[in-house]
């Protein structure tokens, strides 16, 4: 179980992430630790190579107002696409009736290069 935070995350271009079974899930709270209902809120996913820079993969994370939760993965396809070792990442909450937005999540990003490839 996820609330929100920092989090720092280790992939492996070519690969599914964080693993072929299950997502990454999140479960946001407010600022006494108790969840919150998420109707109304979007969510988006971004990778950067640096927080100034353009994102390098944008994803729209599944949000699930009945478990409270935000979740996401990444395909072999998108993982591939980080020819970088270091990249940082961020998720954030919009709430659409008011605008407020809520970083939910970011980190840090260690790409393990892939090797075995399709060549």
């Amino acid at each position: 179980m996820i609330s929100e935070g920092r989090f720092d995350l280790a992939i492996q271009a070519g690969a599914t992430w964080p693993n072929a079974f299950q997502p990454a899930v999140f479960y946001p709270t407010n600022n006494l630790g108790a969840p919150f209902s998420l109707t109304g809120w979007t969510a988006k996913v971004q990778f950067r190579e640096t927080p100034f820079t353009t994102a390098h993969l944008d994803i729209i994370p599944t949000i699930d107002v009945t478990a409270n939760s935000v979740s996401f993965s990444l395909t072999p396809a998108q993982t591939s696409l980080f020819t970088k070792v270091a990249y940082v990442w961020g998720c954030e909450l919009t709430q659409t009736s008011t605008g407020k937005v809520i970083l939910l999540a970011s980190g840090k990003v260690e790409v393990t290069p892939e090797i075995v490839k399709n060549d």
